[in-house]
């Protein structure tokens, strides 16, 4: 199994942010959010949860999944590389053949 190099998701909404011309101020006040909760997100603080990712998809016209998504990719990329030297000890198991 290969490593990747996902990112975070607070580096998409970042972009987004961007993308769109707002300010996190602007987003928090539309998601009813507290300020620091959005820069908690953008600066990778902050996991999205199912109901961060309903808002999110709300208010950027994606769906839920795709920031759901993203948060399993990067932590699936985290772990691969905190667990790297662990997984190299692991022998896989080997099927039996029917007969």
């Amino acid at each position: 199994m290969r490593s990747s190099n996902a990112q975070h998701p607070g580096a998409v909404l970042k972009s987004l942010i961007e993308e769109f011309g707002i300010s996190r101020k602007e987003l928090a006040e539309r998601l009813g959010w507290e300020y620091q909760k959005v820069a908690n997100l953008v600066n990778g603080n902050t996991s999205v949860t199912a109901k961060i990712a309903i808002q999110l998809a709300e208010a950027f016209g994606t769906t839920p999944m795709i920031w759901l998504t993203a948060q399993k990719s990067w932590e699936l990329s985290e772990a691969m590389k905190k667990l790297r030297k662990n997984r190299k000890r692991i022998k896989p198991f080997k099927r039996l053949t029917k007969g």
